[in-house]
């Protein structure tokens, strides 16, 4: 009886000896399994957080500014330092100098204008009495090239360019915008958004308040929308505001006459409708001229007076130092 019972218990520490052991052979073989399987998401995800940092930080990192050339020049110009509210001095406002975003611009007498080259390939004429803020022109950094700025179908690289115009006349002619560039032109009227076109716009006090505009496009399509609609008198504190107006389109050989009361509600919904022929070509004869005067500059020219603006101007993030701009470098 008692060796019966001896190879039982034998035998039964053998089978638990065998299931420990198979059991541990298990375990440590899912563990490796799991643990390259861990080790394989780690290496993912590292992949991916690498390659979206890559991504990122271009972005985070602003554009230099841009270059603005004063091609032309006549008349009575002041050029002011939005940030410190002083003119700059009558040497630095003339043909041939440079200058970069954070300036306004204000053409005085009926003889007054000038010409302007951004270099993203932009020429823009403001005309007399008017009042335009460069707020903001930044451009990605691009290759220099013997290559004629006239000979570019579109700009040399991504740009974003801010203007406001105050009061008065300015024609634009706009080179083919990168898919990431934005170019808006904002007035009392409302914001052109434009994606390369040619455009005249004017912009005049209305007697008793408000302001009356005109804005034609000859060549390419805008869309245009009026400012948002003031708060209703009497809104308690915390009402929804009301619904942000609706853009207008308008397309090549159209224009568009929004305005404003002095309140600044927009008087009627802009409507898109033919342009008066005479219109569209007095805009284009205005921006022939323009465009003729800068078609020999060369993007490496241009490229230069980028390099120059990078020297003379602080941060685009920062506010503009109060210090001229710089003269245009020679040509080659």
């Amino acid at each position: 009886m008692i060796q019966p019972l001896i190879w039982s218990v034998k035998k039964a520490n053998y089978i638990l000896a065998t299931i420990v052991l198979f059991t541990h052979f298990i375990v440590q073989t899912y563990k490796i399994f799991f643990m390259k399987i861990l080790s394989s998401l780690y290496l993912i995800a590292f992949t991916l957080t690498s390659l979206l940092y890559a991504q990122d930080t271009p972005q985070e990192i602003s554009d230099p500014r841009g270059a603005i050339i004063i091609a032309d020049m006549k008349g009575a110009v002041v050029v002011t330092n939005n940030a410190t509210g002083q003119a700059l001095p009558a040497e630095s406002v003339q043909a041939g100098k440079i200058l970069f975003d954070g300036h306004t611009i204000k053409t005085n007498g009926k003889d007054s204008s000038i010409v302007l080259l951004l270099s993203n390939g932009t020429v823009t004429t403001l005309k007399a009495d008017s009042v335009l803020n460069i707020k903001k022109f930044t451009q990605a950094k691009f290759d220099a090239g013997a290559t004629k700025l006239s000979e570019l179908e579109g700009e040399p690289s991504a740009s974003e360019t801010l203007i406001d115009l105050n009061i008065g006349d300015m024609v634009v002619d706009i080179k083919k915008l990168d898919k990431k560039s934005n170019f808006n032109i904002e007035s009392p009227v409302g914001t052109a958004g434009i994606r390369g076109t040619r455009i005249g716009m004017n912009i005049q006090q209305a007697p008793g308040g408000g302001f009356t505009s005109k804005v034609t496009v000859p060549e390419g399509v805008i869309a245009f929308t009026p400012p948002p609609p003031p708060a209703a008198p009497g809104a308690p504190p915390g009402a929804p505001p009301p619904p942000p107006p609706e853009p207008v389109a308008v397309s090549a050989g159209q224009a568009v006459t929004p305005s404003v009361t002095s309140t600044g509600t927009v008087s009627a919904p802009p409507v898109a409708v033919p342009a008066p022929p005479a219109d569209l070509a007095a805009v284009n004869a205005d921006l022939d001229v323009a465009v003729a005067g800068t078609a020999d500059i060369t993007v490496a020219e241009i490229a230069t007076a980028v390099e120059t603006v990078a020297e003379v101007a602080p941060p685009p993030d920062a506010p503009p130092a109060d210090e001229p701009p710089a003269d245009e470098p020679p040509a080659d």
